[in-house]
């Protein structure tokens, strides 16, 4: 199979049509030759015959000639039509021109499952939608698959056209038309006139008259006007015609020959005389032998031609719909039909798939151009193409994602040592080309011991794996297990419930506890810090690391964060309600948001909304957040300063902390991080490090918050060392809304 398999054309159908060809043109010259060498007498009755049959014919040439030309039309539109129904999807108007040329049709126009014109190879009636009482809306109501008219004015125009209709297979349909003047034309010629004449000047006819059953005869017009000369019948006697219908006879150095001419309803209108010259029977039948001769030659050679433009026209379809152009790998749509194909045989009782996975080829494209970036992508197909087992099938699954279907693979060790192989190749292709640290490539592999999995299982499991391996991060092979997709699972479930969440509120779902926070020199409680808490109807309480990072990787971390300020700012109300009105109340903070541009003013709405103070609000943000586009998220902090908004610096002491950049920051607090508090021992006298991040955030200005604070002693210490508030569970645990108004009366009824 290799990675350079395609799916071939048939040739062994095309040779074999091609043969068929030669066979039946070759038994009918040879039959021609005989017959007409060896009857060439005889042929002169069939030629007199057909002359006559030829003139009676005369008076239905036109309507047979119509029928002729209607059934070449409606073959020129159903291939039109077939054309538009296999490539509909990618159509354009200018395409629709090239269509027109290639079917030498007139207009085509594409409607959708509404009746609307969508697209015209004129440009014309984009938009307009067919009535029920015109014949595209009448289609458009009926079962029909296709629906050829007769010629007929378009509705608009005037113009005479013929229109076929066909249907698409997503409900919409094409109407093509042709113009039918072009077929006028052709009608012209077969006007009845002059027909005497022209059989007299036929090769070997001596002359030729018409003898009607009154006994008038017409001879040939020789004036131009389309009149013979009539005279009464006296100079040839007109004998009885034989059981066939004709009489032979030899006469005046040549054969003369009497023919019936019917009519429609095969009634005798009169008979045709031909006199013809036997002198040219030999040349006859050496004529008929070269003809003959030439006529097969060209049959052949015409036939040849087609054949191999039918061929080389189907290869290049065949590639278009099955293989991507710039690898030349099969795609998408030949690995559905290669892989089902497998699984509807039963053969993948012992099989794996290979999800190769190229990163970073978007940063290749910026910084190289995309030309480079294709060429590079080119370089890597053909490697995997050149270096994958002959077993093995290699498929251009998306932009830079491929597909390898492993046919019998072993066990799950080689499998490994097979994807380390395909990784080192492209690795050492990219360090020959210089993009080393450029581009990143991994392989998520999904094994298929005896279980039938479908092919969207298989790419559903591949792309899950993939997914896990840029989670992680740290390894570039990774199997499929039960537990990935369980976990895409509870991701996706936890997605609809957030949304359920911001959409319609769901308290029993999503609420804020509130954390006391306590000043230390006066022991009384300052304020809270709003956490939020989510529990799943599937899984039960969630850990906010987990819903929190969801909501960001989900892009819906604004919207929830509106709804903690939203709910933050219903609890402030009801501490002011109670009086308690100097408290505040500290709300977490994203990035995300922070780079909104409407973040301070909808913080500061729902803020008026709610009707609470904003001075009675504390914002969290962390410092890593504010190394980047600092502009942008300075400028709402300091609107929201500027209203009496405390900001807090959270999680100091770790990461990028900075007391460079902490004095130009535009914070007023300070919360150093619990890992700083859990190294104050039961005995300790001090912790330098401690004890120096509050004094040196108190000699920049900064209050200083200290988080984890679980024991007595911990608060001894840090009231020592000056520190102004404290949060944890030496203070409190995280209290409901309505037990953090009680801790919060009774603490100011102590007080």
């Amino acid at each position: 199979m290799k990675g350079t398999s395609m799916k071939s054309m048939n040739v062994k159908g095309f040779i074999a049509g091609f043969f068929l060809v030669t066979i039946f043109f070759s038994v009918m010259a040879y039959s021609t030759v005989v017959n007409r060498i060896d009857e060439v007498n005889a042929e002169m009755k069939e030629h007199a015959i057909q002359l006559a049959e030829s003139y009676s014919d005369t008076f239905t040439k036109a309507a047979s000639a119509r029928e002729f030309i209607n059934e070449l039309l409606e073959e020129r539109l159903e291939a039109a039509g077939q054309s538009v129904m296999m490539n509909h999807e990618n159509l354009s108007n200018e395409q629709l021109v090239d269509l027109v040329n290639q079917f030498n049709v007139d207009v085509i126009y594409l409607y959708n499952r509404a009746g609307e014109v969508t697209h015209s190879s004129s440009g014309d009636y984009i938009g307009w939608t067919a009535t029920d009482e015109h014949p595209a809306g009448q289609f458009l109501h009926s079962v029909q698959d296709s629906l050829v008219e007769e010629i007929r004015s378009d509705t608009k125009s005037g113009v005479p056209y013929k229109f076929g209709y066909y249907r698409l297979d997503d409900g919409a349909f094409s109407q093509i038309g042709i113009e039918a003047n072009v077929a006028a034309g052709f009608f012209d010629g077969f006007k009845v006139a002059n027909m005497l004449e022209e059989m007299r000047l036929l090769d070997g006819v001596i002359d030729v008259a018409f003898i009607s059953e009154g006994k008038r005869i017409t001879f040939p017009d020789q004036s131009g006007f389309g009149f013979g000369q009539l005279q009464d019948a006296e100079e040839e006697p007109i004998h009885d015609m034989d059981s066939d219908g004709y009489e032979i006879y030899e006469h005046k150095g040549g054969y003369r020959i009497f023919v019936p001419v019917t009519g429609e309803d095969e009634t005798v209108i009169g008979t045709l005389s031909i006199m013809k010259s036997s002198d040219r029977a030999v040349e006859v039948r050496q004529e008929i032998l070269r003809n003959n001769v030439v006529i097969y030659a060209s049959v052949l050679l015409f036939a040849g031609f087609l054949i191999a433009g039918w061929y080389r026209k189907s290869k290049k379809h065949l590639q278009l719909a099955y293989f991507e152009p710039l690898t030349r790998l099969p795609n998408y749509g030949y690995m559905q039909k290669f892989m089902k194909a497998k699984l509807a045989n039963g053969e993948v009782q012992n099989m794996a798939v290979f999800m190769i996975n190229c990163r970073h080829f978007g940063a290749i494209n910026l910084s190289h151009g995309y030309e480079y970036g294709d060429e590079l992508l080119q370089m890597i197909a053909k490697s995997l193409r050149e270096n994958i087992r002959n077993s093995d099938m290699l498929f251009h699954f998306s932009a830079d994602r491929f597909f390898l279907y492993v046919d019998d693979p072993g066990n799950s060790q080689l499998l490994e040592m097979y994807a380390e192989f395909l990784l080192n190749q492209i690795d050492e292709l990219i360090q020959d080309d210089g993009q080393i640290s450029a581009i990143h490539s991994n392989i998520g592999i999904v094994e298929s011991r005896k279980e039938m999995l479908t092919l969207d299982q298989l790419t559903k499991r591949g792309a899950i794996t993939l997914n896990q391996l840029d989670i992680e991060n740290t390894h570039r092979i990774l199997f499929f297990n039960d537990e990935m997709e369980i976990q895409i699972q509870r991701e996706e479930r936890i997605v609809q419930e957030i949304k359920s969440v911001i959409h319609q509120g769901n308290p029993a779902r999503f609420h804020l506890m509130f954390q006391p926070q306590l000043e230390l020199i006066s022991g009384k409680v300052s304020g809270y810090e709003a956490l939020a808490r989510m529990t799943s109807a599937t899984y039960g309480p969630l850990s906010p690391l987990e819903f929190i990072a969801i909501a960001e990787k989900k892009h819906l971390i604004v919207d929830l964060g509106y709804t903690i300020i939203d709910q933050a700012c219903q609890f402030v109300y009801k501490l002011e309600k109670e009086g308690l009105n100097k408290l505040r109340v500290a709300v977490n903070v994203s990035a995300i948001q922070l780079l909104r541009k409407d973040f301070s003013e909808r913080f500061l709405d729902l803020c008026k909304i709610n009707g609470v103070d904003p001075s009675s609000f504390e914002v969290e943000v962390t410092e890593s957040i504010l190394l980047d586009k600092d502009d942008e998220m300075r400028r709402h902090l300091n609107q929201l300063r500027n209203k009496g908004v405390t900001v807090s610096l959270d999680d100091f002491g770790t990461g990028y902390s900075s007391f460079a950049r902490l004095q130009n920051l535009p914070v007023d607090r300070v919360k150093i991080d619990r890992t700083f508090t859990n190294r104050i021992g039961d005995h300790s006298e001090e912790d330098p490090i401690l004890s120096d991040l509050i004094s040196m955030c108190h000699k920049l200005g900064k209050s200083v918050v200290t988080e984890g604070v679980e024991e007595e002693y911990q608060m001894r210490y840090l009231l020592d060392q000056e520190c102004d508030y404290v949060q944890g569970y030496c203070v409190s645990r995280p209290l409901e809304i309505k037990a953090a108004l009680d801790f919060a009366k009774q603490q100011h009824l102590l007080q």
